[in-house]
């Protein structure tokens, strides 16, 4: 955005310029909207599939431990 604002007082500017710039803040905001969602995803299964009651077994610290396990191996390799 810093760089849009940038361009308002630049008059040299083309408006091929600020179109491509701005098409590259939207991929960069619509890629940061897609990782949250498969989070919002990801979280909502783990919910789902917790009974919630007073046992110490549970789903989602379950597949939290597994995730966190297969991005350890993950960054190892």
């Amino acid at each position: 955005m810093k760089t849009l604002l940038q361009l308002k007082s630049n008059p040299q500017r083309t408006s091929a310029e600020v179109k491509r710039l701005t098409a590259e803040h939207i991929a960069t905001l619509q890629a940061k909207i897609d990782r949250l969602q498969d989070m919002v995803n990801t979280l909502k299964n783990w919910h789902d599939c917790c009974c919630g009651d007073n046992r110490p077994d549970c789903p989602i610290i379950e597949q939290l431990s597994d995730t966190e396990s297969r991005r350890t191996n993950t960054e190892a390799v």
